[in-house]
């Protein structure tokens, strides 16, 4: 679960989807679910979101990893990496 980082002042909005998102982690839970929750410190929208970015892409690579994949082997990446010469 991503998740953004509360807001410094509070609104009504806001409080109710933070109220939402309570809801789903805790039904995952009681269902068995295994929930990652990620969520960054306050700060600059462009730092909470690299903060996102880095914990997934960790993760990804972990997964791969694990499943006996190589993550910088990219048929993708590659194809990208011969457009680009």
């Amino acid at each position: 679960m991503l998740r953004d980082a509360p807001a410094e002042q509070p609104s009504r909005e806001s409080e109710e989807r933070e109220a939402l998102t309570d809801a789903v982690l805790e039904t995952a839970r009681r269902a068995g679910v295994k929930v990652v929750h990620s969520q960054p410190q306050p700060g600059a929208a462009i730092v909470r979101l690299a903060d996102h970015v880095a914990t997934v892409d960790f993760m990804s690579t972990y997964l791969a990893l694990g499943l006996g994949l190589d993550p910088s082997v990219s048929t993708h990446v590659a194809e990208l990496r011969d457009r680009t010469r």
